[in-house]
């Protein structure tokens, strides 16, 4: 085990010290900086105050209008209650959402930016293994006294990692460009704790909503990963999975219709819609998905094992 983490550490080192990476930091750096300035401006534009009790009251139809629909999932009610529920105790007790052109209210809005990490994450995912075979450092891995198994699942663990580590730059550069584009302002979540509406900091549900979206990133790595070891190419796999990341949901809407379009993957990989409510199938429940994504991720991992184990090593 301690080869392996030392295996982990010197991958992410190889990583950090690329030119790749740091541009990868700087358009993050410039992305937040960019939705900041144009937060900044679009809310000049707007001088009249929000109305967040007329906000809160048509959440509160749009979500009766989800319980009425005999076609929702127990799932999909359940949450449309709780969001109900919560709405209403703001109401009672006059307590406002957390509001846009302020500190929080930056800090949810930049969860748009989490398209970034995806992206890097893929890059990452198809360039790690590719660029070995295409350096032909490869078999100067393989002559090591490690497993080829633990050489890949040690990539693997670091494409992870550095995605992760992307992720908590994005939301450290998000509070950063708050505390200086923004007024700070307190502000609640709240969530539906055995029946009763608690009040929790809004970064609890900001780490759930990155925390859920991170699902994603995980499974598109997986892909790119696997492609990357069998095609032993860098563009193949970023083609590949990137032209996955965009068809996948027009092919699902396209499947709908078939009763087994709740076994593919894709039906599932956006985690964050048990956050939303917007349910690709209403009839998907999240441990359903956690099983479907899980199967699937064991699987593309299982054949990217079979194959850079048993495949000749040859540049």
């Amino acid at each position: 085990m301690g080869k392996f983490f030392s295996l982990c550490r010197n991958e992410c080192m190889k990583l950090i010290r690329k030119k790749g990476t740091m541009a990868m930091a700087i358009i993050l750096l410039v992305a937040v900086l960019g939705a900041a300035g144009l937060t900044k401006w679009s809310m000049s534009l707007y001088e009249e105050e929000i109305d967040w009790k007329g906000q809160i009251q048509a959440d509160i139809e749009s979500q009766e209008a989800n319980i009425e629909s005999e076609e929702e999932s127990i799932y999909k009610y359940k949450l449309a209650e709780e969001k109900i529920q919560i709405a209403q105790y703001q109401l009672e007790e006059g307590i406002k959402p957390i509001q846009p052109g302020t500190f929080w209210g930056f800090m949810k809005d930049s969860e748009m930016l989490f398209s970034f990490i995806l992206l890097f994450a893929i890059i990452i995912a198809s360039g790690i293994m590719a660029s070995e075979f295409s350096s032909g450092t490869i078999k100067l891995l393989t002559i090591r006294p490690v497993s080829r198994g633990k050489i890949l699942w040690s990539k693997y663990v670091t494409t992870i990692v550095m995605s992760f580590s992307f992720m908590v730059l994005l939301i450290i550069l998000s509070a950063l460009a708050g505390i200086l584009f923004f007024p700070y302002e307190g502000a609640q979540s709240f969530i539906v704790s055995q029946g009763d509406v608690v009040a929790v900091s809004p970064i609890v549900t900001i780490a759930q909503s990155y925390a859920y979206s991170f699902v994603s990133v995980i499974i598109f790595i997986t892909i790119a990963f696997m492609i990357s070891v069998i095609f032993r190419s860098n563009a193949m796999a970023v083609g590949i999975t990137m032209f996955t990341l965009f068809t996948a949901p027009a092919a699902i809407m396209f499947f709908m219709k078939y009763d087994w379009v709740k076994y593919i993957l894709f039906t599932h990989s956006d985690f964050s819609q048990y956050l939303s409510g917007y349910l690709t199938i209403p009839e998907n429940e999240p441990v359903f998905s956690i099983i479907v994504i899980a199967l699937y991720v064991i699987v593309f991992n299982v054949i990217t094992y079979f194959t850079f184990t048993k495949r000749d090593i040859a540049v």
